[in-house]
Protein backbone atom coordinates (compact mmCIF):
# COMPACT_ATOMS: atom_id res chain seq x y z
CA UNK A 1 0.00 0.00 0.00
CA UNK A 2 1.50 3.43 -0.91
CA UNK A 3 2.23 5.99 1.70
CA UNK A 4 2.15 9.88 1.61
CA UNK A 5 3.08 12.64 3.26
CA UNK A 6 1.40 15.56 2.79
CA UNK A 7 2.82 18.99 3.39
CA UNK A 8 1.83 22.42 2.57
CA UNK A 9 4.38 25.09 1.00
CA UNK A 10 3.65 28.64 2.64
CA UNK A 11 4.66 27.95 6.49
CA UNK A 12 5.88 24.65 6.27
CA UNK A 13 8.36 24.43 3.21
CA UNK A 14 9.14 28.05 3.47
CA UNK A 15 9.11 30.45 5.74
CA UNK A 16 6.80 32.95 4.73
CA UNK A 17 5.18 34.93 7.67
CA UNK A 18 7.27 37.70 6.78
CA UNK A 19 4.72 38.50 4.25
CA UNK A 20 1.72 37.96 6.23
CA UNK A 21 1.24 41.98 6.70
CA UNK A 22 1.12 41.71 2.26
CA UNK A 23 -2.51 40.04 2.62
CA UNK A 24 -4.44 43.09 4.42
CA UNK A 25 -2.32 46.02 2.87
CA UNK A 26 -1.83 44.76 -1.04
CA UNK A 27 -4.00 41.52 -1.14
CA UNK A 28 -2.80 38.21 -2.17
CA UNK A 29 -1.31 38.97 -5.50
CA UNK A 30 1.33 40.74 -3.90
CA UNK A 31 1.62 37.97 -0.45
CA UNK A 32 2.06 35.20 -3.13
CA UNK A 33 4.35 37.03 -5.57
CA UNK A 34 6.91 38.14 -2.72
CA UNK A 35 6.75 34.31 -1.94
CA UNK A 36 9.72 33.65 -4.53
CA UNK A 37 11.88 35.62 -1.59
CA UNK A 38 11.02 33.01 1.07
CA UNK A 39 13.40 31.33 3.09
CA UNK A 40 13.24 27.65 2.50
CA UNK A 41 12.65 25.77 6.06
CA UNK A 42 15.41 24.15 5.88
CA UNK A 43 15.13 21.79 8.93
CA UNK A 44 11.48 20.18 7.47
CA UNK A 45 13.07 20.29 4.46
CA UNK A 46 15.51 18.24 5.07
CA UNK A 47 13.39 15.49 7.47
CA UNK A 48 11.79 15.14 4.23
CA UNK A 49 14.68 13.89 2.76
CA UNK A 50 15.30 11.16 5.05
CA UNK A 51 12.10 9.49 4.45
CA UNK A 52 11.92 6.31 2.90
CA UNK A 53 12.25 6.43 -0.57
CA UNK A 54 8.86 4.22 -1.00
CA UNK A 55 6.79 7.43 0.52
CA UNK A 56 5.63 9.96 -1.76
CA UNK A 57 5.88 13.38 -0.58
CA UNK A 58 2.26 15.42 -1.35
CA UNK A 59 2.86 19.68 -1.08
CA UNK A 60 -0.34 21.46 -1.16
CA UNK A 61 -1.21 24.71 -1.41
CA UNK A 62 -3.91 27.63 -1.85
CA UNK A 63 -2.06 29.48 -4.32
CA UNK A 64 -4.25 29.85 -7.40
CA UNK A 65 -2.80 27.96 -10.76
CA UNK A 66 -1.10 31.34 -12.07
CA UNK A 67 1.50 30.73 -8.91
CA UNK A 68 2.48 27.86 -10.26
CA UNK A 69 5.58 28.77 -12.52
CA UNK A 70 6.68 31.15 -9.52
CA UNK A 71 6.48 28.58 -6.89
CA UNK A 72 8.52 25.43 -9.34
CA UNK A 73 11.29 28.15 -9.45
CA UNK A 74 11.55 28.64 -5.96
CA UNK A 75 11.66 25.21 -4.74
CA UNK A 76 14.46 24.18 -7.77
CA UNK A 77 16.19 27.31 -6.32
CA UNK A 78 16.54 25.42 -3.24
CA UNK A 79 16.14 21.95 -4.05
CA UNK A 80 13.10 21.05 -2.64
CA UNK A 81 11.96 17.49 -4.20
CA UNK A 82 8.13 16.52 -3.83
CA UNK A 83 6.51 14.08 -5.90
Amino acid sequence: MQQFIITDIDNTLSHSSWRDHLIGNEGWDAFHAASIQDQPNFSFISLLERIETNVMVVALTGRNEKWRQLTMEWMLKYNVSID
